[in-house]
Order: C-alpha cells, then structure tokens, then sequence
C-alpha cells in the first residue's frame, strides 16, 4: 500500500497522502498508531472521510501537531466504538479538547499521562467513562 506503512500493533504512518490512502480504502481498519508522527489536524480530518470509520484502538502520543479540532474531528467519528485511546504527551491540548474524550463511552483504556488534564476536567470525563479499567495520568500537574 505505501512504502512507508508498518503493520504493527496498529499501522504506523509517516506520510499524509499514505494516510489518505489507507482511510479510503482499509474499511476494516480498527486499530491506528500514529504515534510520535507529525500528522495534523488536516491528517485526522481527512480520516474521517473514511465512510465507516470503526477504531477501536487509536494512539497519538506525542502528535504534537494535532490541536483541538482535530481530536474532535476523529472522536466524532469513531466514539461509538473507540476502546482505548493514548492522548500521552499532547500538552498542546485544552480542558475543552480533552472534554470530547467523554464522548467514547465504550473506553477501556485511557492515557492522559503529561498532558494539562485538571482535576475538574477528570470529574467530568469520569461521569461517561463507565466501562474505564485503565487510566494512564502519569506526568499531570494539575490532578
């Protein structure tokens, strides 16, 4: 599919247009690594594209490119099924980006470890995420 692409625990991409690619036409993609990449915003909007986006497993640690919108973009698209999510070492992100979280209602397993996360802002995620059995927030100053 693309030179750049790795079959991992998830697919590790490097390259926009690969991205693209795989969101067009991996209908059964369920779980995505992009961690540490340089994707953006565009990257995770242009994801949602993907006519039944079905993850279940989505890691952008450290993707410090992504803001806000583009977390909404892709928890908008995929909460009904997103079961582990590792937000680890995204500070660019607010309280408002980090509320969407609380949207994936079927979370297992989340990472907020070294991001702005607060004490209030976790109250309120903890009221939707019932079925949460793991919580990374190694790192925040703020809990």
């Amino acid at each position: 599919v693309c030179a750049r692409a790795r079959v991992r625990a998830g697919v590790l991409f490097s390259s926009f247009l690969c991205l693209i690619h795989v969101a067009r036409h991996c209908t059964q993609l369920h779980q995505l690594d992009l961690r540490l990449s340089s994707v953006g915003n565009r990257c995770l909007r242009a994801l949602t594209e993907a006519k039944a986006l079905q993850l279940r497993s989505l890691n952008l640690q450290g993707c410090t490119s992504i803001t806000d919108p583009g977390l909404k973009a892709v928890l908008s698209a995929c909460a009904s099924t997103l079961k582990s999510l590792d937000l680890s070492d995204m500070s660019q992100l607010s309280s408002r980006g980090l509320e969407r979280v609380g949207e994936c209602n079927k979370l297992r397993t989340l990472s907020l470890a070294n991001t702005t996360v607060t004490d209030s802002g976790l109250a309120r995620l903890a009221g939707n995420l019932r079925h949460l059995r793991h919580l990374d927030l190694r790192g925040c100053k703020q809990v």
